[in-house]
């Protein structure tokens, strides 16, 4: 395994720990999924487009799904020059819009 795979796959892992921890679930096992990409199931009561606006304010990007996915899912991309720092901030960001959500639609 080279050191560039080795930190993907660790970026990886790292964003995935943290995304169960806000118990959020996977679409696909996680020994299926590849190392650049984790599609994760929308809470029930969040729509995916203002988790993606309200994150993007927060200069984070998401990814819809599409087709028969679209509203059900979104996609996070872990390539490129991403620091261990990155992930965490990612994931605090995450947590703190999950939680805006949820209670803007309580």
């Amino acid at each position: 395994m080279t050191k560039r795979y080795a930190r993907i796959r660790a970026r990886a892992d790292l964003l995935r720990v943290g995304m169960r921890r806000l118990n959020l679930e996977f679409l696909i096992d996680e020994a299926d999924m590849c190392s650049i990409l984790t599609t994760v199931r929308v809470p029930p009561s969040i729509f995916v487009r203002d988790l993606r606006d309200r994150l993007r304010e927060k200069s984070i990007i998401i990814y819809e799904g599409k087709g028969c996915l679209a509203g059900k899912v979104f996609q996070v991309g872990n390539i490129g020059e991403l620091s261990d720092y990155d992930i965490q901030f990612f994931l605090a960001a995450l947590k703190d819009v999950l939680l805006t959500l949820q209670a803007e639609a309580a």
